[in-house]
């Protein structure tokens, strides 16, 4: 190693000792915790030797080193002080421990707690030590493990269970036999005896072996025999009371049940999560039914022979010989479909004179378009309507539909978009008493939708020419500055010159839609943008291109995709990434910049041609404007646009002011445009900021760091151009 590069190695490891000395802090903080549910659940003995401790990254977790004491005036609360010194401010990540007198540790559960230490704290007490607090000053410590009163039992507490379990009879006699066990598969072809298991009914040793140990667990297993407080003997209703001490949980535990105690009550996982009131300790439960922490219930296994509703107030269910899976019997029932056909009218897609129908087809009639025709309203003749009936139809359920119209060769024209969605919940009234239960969409009384969702606010009115215009200098700017245009986003077909300019989708194309890119679309003179001072071209040769369509009464005037390509190739943004144009049909005109993409509210997006486009979608409207180099300002840097000559090399300057405090500038240029990642590091390597990242034009740059929210030390920032990096250092002191 030179002499020269020794010193320089040994300068900048001074600089990070100094920066990091000058960053630490002395801190106290004050831990408190809530011990009140351990101590009622004697989980925690502080009279046998238990002790609670904070463990954690401020001493190497060791659970036996910051032993806390409880408070004077609340004894549940336990709390204790820690002196850290020279500390760098950032997080601490702890959690409280319990420990007896074997050296047993018993840590909480859940991810690790977190106190930031800023550096900016007070001294209250002038001690030379800054006060921190988990909890905050003055907010209540969190319970130990988060397990509040509210979640456990507050006295010993009997909790009867009664489970009716002829859902698994019924299965066993329809089926010869029941799922089989979930984990290891084993089958049951007999009933043999019920049983409890998971923490809820096994609060020593949580969940049991499925199978023959938990058969093996009489005091796990269910009654039918009228004893204890089973209310009477065979009846299929099992019972079983649980002795719960007083700190055990009473909600969110895990429970489930087995015939023969194999794993066959739900799918894996599948476990009731029941919530004991402790003045009303029952829980009446349905094999298969498996209760929500929420009080409602699902049935998978067993959906045949239960019937739910998680509608009721509580949720409730049925236990039924057959047709459980309804869950609300069939019903019959008369459905009134109303569409607005007035658009489609306008335009000419629909013409009832010349024979075009329109239906409704859905789930309800096997999706066939010639089943359901609706008739015109004799009031407004745009409106059309009809009364579709199903029979026996599961109520609770959704059917699924489309508008369509149909032409007298035969051609069906569906609606765009989703299906259209009724659900008929079985409970509608049958308002003319003839057996069906009424039905409609949309309800009754709204407007009728219009087809495909095409209102008159959508569409031109009256033939309209609309007159666009694509300032399309940023292509030729790009082209410029890097030999070529982006390539296209589908083929990746180069563009290294400008020929033409094209439009493309829906908005331009409404006969076809989207014409093929590249020779397709470029064959096509009529989507081919003019800057020839012709057909309303303002100027010829200003690189702003003009193109009239003329759009016919009825078509779309919003919410339709447009495109251009240079040369007809799909270069001007990313996959999918169109204009959305809104025409105000009073002032037909749409003036544009190639590259930054109109969306649906006004604002733009300029992805691909950024560096040569300003936007300001703060303004109103919204702006886009076209500028030889510095488009990328509207991202947070600024670039030199005063320079006729364009830098010889790609550059990284030394930051300034450096050392500096808390904002620096840092300076780079590029000979040729390129995409650019700027990004600030810690010695450690960790990527603390990005301030550029995306493609930048050929010219001077320069870039503001403001490092406010970071320690005092030595950082690198990092210039990556193309297949070019460099790295510099700078200081920051504070």
């Amino acid at each position: 190693m030179k002499f020269a590069t020794k010193m320089l190695s040994v300068l900048l490891l001074g600089m990070f000792v100094v920066q990091n000395v000058t960053a630490q802090v002395n801190v106290e903080i004050e831990f408190r915790v809530n011990m009140g549910v351990q101590l009622l659940s004697g989980e925690f003995d502080p009279t046998a030797g238990d002790i609670v401790s904070v463990t954690g990254s401020m001493n190497g977790w060791d659970s036996a080193s910051d032993t806390l004491a409880a408070d004077f005036i609340d004894p549940n609360i336990y709390s204790k002080v820690v002196q850290l010194e020279n500390v760098t401010p950032g997080d601490i990540f702890f959690k409280f421990t319990t420990r007896d007198t074997d050296g047993n540790t018993g840590w909480e559960g859940g991810d690790n707690k977190v106190i930031t230490i800023t550096g900016n704290e007070a001294d209250g007490d002038t001690n030379g030590f800054l006060d921190a607090y988990y909890p905050a000053q003055g907010t209540d410590p969190s319970f130990f493990n988060g397990v509040t009163f509210d979640d456990v039992f507050t006295q010993d507490t009997n909790v009867v269970v009664t489970v009716d379990a002829r859902p698994a009879f019924y299965h066993i006699a329809d089926s010869s036999g029941m799922p089989a066990d979930v984990q290891s598969g084993d089958a049951v072809t007999a009933f043999a005896g019920l049983f409890a298991n998971g923490p809820f009914a096994n609060e020593v040793n949580g969940w049991e072996g499925w199978g023959a140990n938990l058969a093996a667990r009489t005091d796990l297993q269910l009654l039918d025999d009228g004893s204890g407080d089973d209310a009477a003997a065979g009846d299929s209703v099992f019972t079983i009371t649980l002795a719960k001490k007083a700190g055990e949980a009473k909600r969110k535990v895990d429970l489930k049940f087995g015939v023969n105690g194999f794993d066959n009550e739900s799918t894996f996982a599948g476990n009731h999560t029941p919530s004991v009131d402790e003045d009303n300790p029952v829980l009446n439960m349905v094999f298969g039914a498996m209760l929500q922490s929420d009080g409602t219930f699902v049935d998978g296994l067993f959906d045949p022979y239960i019937i739910i509703d998680n509608s009721a107030t509580p949720p409730s269910f049925q236990v039924v010989r057959r047709g459980g899976e309804d869950d609300i019997i069939p019903v019959d029932a008369e459905i009134e479909f109303r569409v607005n056909m007035g658009v489609s009218l306008l335009n000419g897609s629909f013409d009832p004179v010349a024979g075009d129908i329109v239906t409704v087809s859905g789930s309800m009639n096997g999706w066939d378009s010639t089943a359901d025709t609706l008739a015109a309203d004799f009031i407004d003749p745009n409106v059309y309507s009809g009364i579709v009936t199903v029979e026996n139809f599961n109520g609770g359920e959704t059917v699924f539909f489309k508008f369509t119209t149909r032409d007298p060769d035969g051609n069906v024209g569906w609606e765009s978009g989703d299906n259209k969605e009724l659900v008929i919940k079985g409970d509608e009234s049958d308002g003319d008493g003839n057996g069906y239960i009424d039905a409609f969409y949309p309800a009754e009384g709204a407007p009728a939708p219009f087809f495909s969702g095409i209102t008159f606010d959508d569409v031109f009115t009256a033939v309209t020419d609309v007159m666009i215009t694509v300032d399309a200098r940023t292509a030729f700017y790009h082209i410029a500055d890097s030999a070529g245009m982006p390539v296209d986003i589908q083929t990746g077909d180069p563009t290294t010159s400008f020929d033409g300019l094209f439009a493309n989708g829906p908005f331009a194309n409404s006969v076809n839609g989207w014409e093929g890119w590249g020779e397709n679309l470029a064959a096509r003179s009529d989507l081919q943008l003019v800057d020839d001072g012709s057909n309303g071209d303002a100027a010829a040769g200003d690189s702003v291109y003009t193109i009239t369509l003329t759009k016919s009464a009825g078509e779309a005037k919003r919410g339709q995709d447009l495109k251009f390509g240079v040369n007809g190739l799909d270069n001007e943004s990313t996959f999918a990434g169109n204009h959305k144009p809104d025409i105000d049909e009073a002032s037909p005109a749409l003036n544009l910049v190639f590259g930054a993409m109109l969306e649906e509210g006004g604002t733009f997006v300029d992805g691909l041609f950024d560096p040569y486009v300003l936007i300001d979608n703060t303004a109103t409207p919204p702006t886009a404007t076209v500028v030889r180099r510095g488009g990328e300002d509207d991202t947070g840097f600024i670039t030199n646009t005063e320079e006729s000559t364009l830098p010889e090399s790609v550059t990284l300057h030394q930051n300034y002011p450096n050392p500096f405090n808390p904002v620096t500038t840092i300076a780079f240029e590029l000979k040729q445009s390129a995409r650019v990642n700027l990004a600030v590091y810690d010695l450690l390597g960790r990527k603390v900021a990005t301030l550029v990242s995306s493609v930048v034009p050929a010219a001077a740059h320069t870039v503001q760091f403001d490092a406010s929210q970071l320690a005092s030390g030595m950082y690198m920032y990092r210039l990556e151009a193309g297949d070019q990096v460099f790295v510099k250092t700078m200081m920051l002191l504070k």
